[in-house]
């Protein structure tokens, strides 16, 4: 084995990137083989249970030069059960996120117990450990999340490097996010009032619309800064209508520069055939239209059969100039029909969930 070629050995490897336990085994291999599934192995922890960050975080404490810096992606757990109580995991947490200096994403979809800090403590001026290109913070039903959010904003206060951002929460607290923080922004995820906060005074191009309901989309439309949007997510085909009816009306033409949508389409409420027979009409409120994608929320693909979109697709490119490619979710893995050009091609196409949106 020790013969192979290092490229060879990290696509054998990176083939069981899913098979943990297949990872496992390989450690006890070959001295090659093993720095490879370990590099993989600690690459990104994103599980919810606390037990196994438990044992990922204790094996990085115990031998942090050799495990913290493979670190690249960590959520952090929404169960703490059978972990030795909430302040153990919390503690380990905070020791070890700081020793993670190579991490790019970093994610709180809920803070479980009731820590004082979910941060670990920066000094006064001194700059964080790692710098982020992606960050999502989930609200969580807590009586205190308003202080977890405010520590959050606070630690986004240390990331001019910050490209991505995932803000799911009703609070206004984002409102307080001073203007030059995250200067670098590209992407945005978030509801009206993140929205609202982070546009105006960043040059996002990709913005995913959380419950963009037709009051917010009214205040929305007339911010500062949506002419530099190249792409846009919408939550369902109602709400892209609203979004059409409402641009249809806005002498600003906020929207006049995307060039790519993603239509997330709600089968149970969205499905009406005439409706989409409406769909050309409607995508013209994005004149540089170029690139459309079809996609379904957790739950539909029971309806995904229901719905076959070729007939309506073949109308989309004849009637809208600029388009030049359909992307249609087939199964969730993800894998996509395309059309370029009006013309389906013969195979699948398996497109990472942070690059639909892109231009070919």
């Amino acid at each position: 084995m020790a013969l192979l070629p290092p490229e060879l050995l990290r696509l054998i490897t990176e083939y069981l990137t899913s098979n943990r336990r297949a990872l496992y085994a390989l450690t006890l291999a070959s001295k090659a083989l093993r720095w490879e599934a370990t590099r993989l192995l600690y690459s990104s922890m994103t599980a919810t249970y606390g037990k196994l960050h438990v044992k990922f975080l204790s094996t990085i404490h115990k031998s942090p030069a050799e495990f913290a810096p493979l670190v690249r992606v960590y959520h952090l757990p929404t169960w703490h059960s059978n972990t030795g109580g909430q302040k153990d995991i919390w503690n380990l947490i905070l020791k070890c996120l700081p020793l993670m200096v190579n991490l790019k994403e970093l994610a709180f979809h809920k803070v479980i117990g009731s820590p004082s800090k979910i941060f670990p403590p920066l000094g006064d001026g001194c700059p964080a450990p790692f710098q982020l290109d992606k960050f999502s913070w989930t609200e969580s039903d807590l009586s205190n999340n308003e202080t977890y959010e405010a520590q959050a904003l606070s630690f986004l206060e240390t990331q001019p490097e910050l490209t991505q951002l995932y803000w799911a929460s009703h609070r206004d607290l984002i409102s307080t996010l001073p203007v030059n923080a995250c200067p670098k922004l590209k992407r945005l995820e978030g509801r009206t009032n993140a929205i609202r906060a982070i546009i105006p005074s960043r040059s996002v191009t990709e913005l995913h619309w959380l419950n963009p309901w037709y009051r917010g989309q009214l205040e929305v439309l007339n911010l500062k800064g949506l002419r530099t949007l190249r792409a846009i997510s919408i939550e369902s085909y109602t709400y892209l209508r609203l979004l059409s009816a409402t641009l249809a009306i806005n002498p600003l033409h906020p929207l006049s520069n995307v060039e790519a949508v993603e239509l997330c389409i709600v089968y149970v409420r969205d499905s009406s055939h005439t409706d989409f027979e409406q769909l050309p009409a409607i995508l013209s409120s994005f004149p540089q239209l170029k690139k459309l994608v079809i996609t379904t929320p957790k739950g539909g693909a029971r309806y995904r059969d229901k719905y076959d979109p070729t007939s309506q697709i073949s109308q989309l490119f004849a009637q809208l100039g600029h388009l030049k490619f359909v992307d249609f979710l087939l199964y969730p893995g993800p894998v996509y029909r395309r059309w370029v050009d009006g013309v389906l091609l013969p195979n699948l196409l398996s497109i990472d969930r942070n690059r639909i949106l892109e231009l070919e």
